[in-house]
């Protein structure tokens, strides 16, 4: 269901409008909180990890579209669009539930950050109007997402691992 929420979001963000993302976030939230409780994880961890990943997330990427010349459709001037936050925001309640997978090896979670996420934001930006100011923008832009995604997952994995060994040594002490 997590999985299936986040391509919900995916498609209202890259397809429709900046409200629609807003609104399919909110439920997709809902459904992923009601998902934890209902599981016994730590709620209030896994918002702060949520919050964290999709704030540097969304900046990177702001950061490497400027660079590479990418202009986002409803751009915020300085900031990509408030779709692409949506889309980090969805993406990072996926991790502990859908996405788990990806973080049983460390090259397997830089694998998907180096090549298959950069795939996923082509067809973002072709299906949302974005486009690059330069056609070689491309290229670099590819390399640049790959490289920040591959940094990020695999940071995120190495949060993740410490914060898990510091529950469980709180609990057992």
């Amino acid at each position: 269901m997590n999985a299936v929420m986040f391509q919900c979001c995916w498609f209202a963000a890259v397809l429709g409008s900046t409200y629609s993302a807003l609104i399919t976030l909110i439920l997709a939230l809902a459904i992923y909180f009601y998902s934890l409780h209902l599981i016994g994880a730590r709620i209030p961890y896994m918002a702060l990890m949520v919050t964290g990943l999709s704030v540097v997330g969304y900046m990177g990427d702001t950061l490497i579209a400027r660079q590479t010349g990418l202009v986002y459709s409803n751009s915020l001037g300085l900031f990509a669009p408030i779709w692409l936050l949506v889309l980090w925001i969805a993406f990072a309640a996926t991790l502990e539930l859908s996405m788990k997978w990806i973080f049983i090896k460390f090259w397997l979670t830089a694998v998907v950050g180096l090549f298959l996420v950069p795939v996923s934001y082509f067809a973002g930006i072709h299906l949302s109007n974005s486009y690059f100011l330069e056609q070689h923008s491309s290229d670099a832009f590819f390399i640049f997402e790959g490289i920040w995604w591959a940094t990020v997952l695999l940071s995120y994995r190495t949060v993740r691992h410490y914060c898990e060994e510091y529950y469980e040594n709180s609990i057992s002490t």
